[in-house]
């Protein structure tokens, strides 16, 4: 059968039925909490032979995951100190400032990505999650097949959330609970990330509130004005851009929502005391390997 009758068929038959009272099954069950599943865009990774080491020098704007065989690499987040061992995988929140070392060379895995909803609120924060043997086994293999391939399976890219959520398991409930939010600042927030140039007013509308009911929730919800979180998802997503992507500057501050590259550049400039020229050159030294990048959508 051609698709054309098929849809003339189903226009007909909800004309049949437009005037009958038709039976809707309602669920008996109580409503549930919302329950959230994550996605992961990786933005970069290595498998390396590290034998220098220093990444204090820039905030990264993004997840990272670290692993390191033998226990030579260390990272220190205000006096504690986190060694690279083959049995755990560290988890390290965007904008987390830390130093790092190695006393002898070893192995080194890494990957940046960026998390959505419930994970993307959380900054500055350090976390360790135990890996069984075969789950070091996983971890290298996946870390070879991500140095062989140009494209990537969905199997392979199953396997590789599964290790992402492995390390964000690690992060603590109480990180979390701010973002558990009332569902029309939370419509807000998607409407915000798909268009980060969307007006607030147009924003409220979309999401069914008033511009003022809207200011009210955020400030309940997330103790910030839309307008200051719109800047603050701006300023992310041009960090992101600017370190993970071959995009011109122009390019970027059209997608983030800025009036044209010089308005782009005094907003960069005001928050992070260098241009997006400066803040891309020295991004790039935050990645161990920039030859092994490439983006990986899960």
């Amino acid at each position: 059968m051609h698709v054309k009758d098929v849809v003339v068929l189903r226009i007909a038959w909800l004309k049949s039925i437009e005037n009958r009272d038709i039976d809707v099954y309602k669920s008996d069950m109580d409503p549930k909490p919302r329950i959230y599943m994550p996605h992961w865009e990786v933005l970069a990774n290595g498998y390396i032979e590290l034998g220098d080491w220093d990444i204090g020098h820039i905030l990264v704007p993004c997840w990272r995951l670290y692993w390191g065989e033998p226990a030579y690499a260390w990272l220190e987040r205000r006096g504690r100190r986190w060694d690279l061992q083959p049995d755990q995988l560290l988890v390290i929140a965007p904008y987390t400032r830390i130093e790092s070392g190695v006393s002898e060379t070893c192995r080194h895995f890494w990957i940046h990505f960026t998390a959505s909803s419930p994970y993307d609120f959380v900054s500055d924060w350090i976390g360790a999650v135990p890996l069984s043997d075969s789950g070091r086994k996983e971890l290298v293999a996946l870390a070879v097949e991500f140095g062989n391939k140009g494209s990537f399976s969905a199997p392979f890219g199953t396997r590789l959330s599964s290790l992402i959520s492995l390390g964000m398991s690690a992060v603590p409930d109480d990180l979390l609970g701010m973002v558990r939010l009332e569902p029309r600042v939370d419509t807000a927030l998607r409407l915000m990330r798909k268009d980060l140039a969307m007006p607030i007013q147009e924003l409220a509308r979309q999401a069914g509130l008033s511009p003022r009911a809207l200011d009210r929730l955020f400030a309940e919800t997330l103790g910030q004005s839309p307008k200051r979180v719109q800047s603050m998802l701006r300023m992310n997503r041009a960090e992101l851009k600017l370190v993970y992507s071959d995009d011109s500057i122009e390019a970027i501050s059209e997608l983030c929502g800025f009036h044209d590259r010089a308005h782009f550049s005094r907003v960069f400039g005001d928050a992070h005391g260098l241009g997006p020229a400066s803040y891309r050159s020295r991004g790039q030294l935050s990645k161990p390997d920039r030859t092994s990048s490439r983006i990986v959508n899960i």
